[in-house]
């Protein structure tokens, strides 16, 4: 669902870099990096604050005890490795909707793993061509 958005804007920072001669220069093709990856960055911090928030409500309101004794006390105990091993595991207590919540935040996850890598190789792709 995210990518309907970073896709075409992925594609408009690669087709201005070589449409545009400004963007030929090493310094301006180095800001066409910024101005991709800031914004996508930002995009990405505040839609994993927006979804942890949604699935550790969630969490908290329908399934108290595993709340209580499960690592979701929020991103500064330190204990995100576990959260992300209780979302990829398959305990879903037999609820649908902590199943779908669990589903799309693996989703989230590999999503960020695939905009990372985009920003580096497309900052390498813009800096060096």
């Amino acid at each position: 669902m995210y990518s309907v958005i970073w896709i075409p804007f992925t594609l408009i920072v690669i087709i201005a870099k070589y449409r545009f001669n400004q963007f030929h220069d090493a310094n301006n093709a180095f800001v066409l990096v910024v101005i991709y990856a800031v914004p996508v960055w930002v995009a990405i911090l505040l839609l994993n604050i927006y979804e942890g928030n949604k699935f550790c409500r969630y969490i908290k309101n329908n399934h108290y005890a595993k709340w209580v004794s499960g690592p979701f006390l929020g991103a500064a105990d330190g204990r995100t490795v576990s959260t992300i091993s209780f979302i990829f595991s398959q305990d879903d207590r037999n609820d649908p909707t902590l199943k779908e919540l669990k589903s799309n935040h693996r989703k989230l996850i590999y999503f960020n793993i695939a905009v990372f890598l985009s920003i580096t190789l497309i900052g390498i792709a813009l800096l060096f061509t």
